[in-house]
């Protein structure tokens, strides 16, 4: 992004006299290009908190209410590429977790749902339990992803499609954001896909006993 906003900003200073309709063709894709940063080096930091054990407190969190108020977050982004999002979540569904770091994880499956999904398509958002833990699904009816990426789409920076997501404008870390949240919560993430059906995220928690004392954040106090 840093070689791509320089470019524009010289291409800018240019063309402002002689053409300002360029001008301000290229100063939309500055912003772009500026925003993308901005999203990388909030993903960046993201990262690096996760990678520190030290920071995280978990205790019993109420997983329903963060998925809920997640979803409410994103439903005018939704609504702005007439995607339908829908929501049928279990109530009360407890999990031993850090509240921030889980809502971190269903922002970055709700925005991956959204980006990949053309107008018109629908994202469905899912919590029940099951032999005691919390199963979270996002599902959509995007573009959907091959069985050899598949087995890449949670590195980092890894991307099914690089000029589209490129266009889209994905940072590359918001599936590894999720892999990361999910272990650190003794927890596994899975994708089921096929080309041009879309993809379900499934995020699988252990829930939280009742009475249970917090967790050993790792730092040994």
């Amino acid at each position: 992004p840093v070689a791509s906003m320089q470019a524009l900003s010289e291409a800018i200073g240019k063309a402002v006299i002689d053409d300002p309709e360029t001008a301000a063709r290229f100063a939309t894709r500055l912003a772009t290009e500026s925003d993308r940063l901005g999203r990388l080096v909030a993903d960046l930091l993201d990262l690096s908190r996760l990678e520190d054990p030290g920071r995280a407190a978990l205790e019993p969190t109420d997983l329903t209410e963060i998925a809920r108020s997640e979803v409410e977050t994103y439903r005018p982004q939704a609504t702005a590429k007439r995607i339908d999002i829908s929501m049928r979540l279990e109530p009360d569904v407890r999990v031993l977790g850090d509240g921030q770091q889980l809502g971190s994880m269903i922002r970055n499956l709700l925005d991956n749902a959204i980006r990949y999904t053309s107008e018109d398509g629908h994202v469905v958002v899912q919590l029940a339990t099951a032999d005691g833990r919390a199963e979270l699904e996002v599902a959509d009816d995007g573009m959907g992803i091959s069985r050899e990426a598949q087995a890449r789409i949670f590195e980092r920076f890894y991307r099914v499609d690089r000029a589209r997501s490129r266009d889209r404008g994905g940072t590359g870390l918001g599936l590894a954001i999720v892999k990361h949240v999910a272990e650190l919560h003794r927890g596994t993430v899975a994708v089921r896909s096929e080309l041009g059906q879309g993809s379900v995220f499934v995020v699988s928690l252990p829930l939280a006993l009742e009475d249970h004392p917090p967790a050993d954040d790792g730092t040994g106090a």
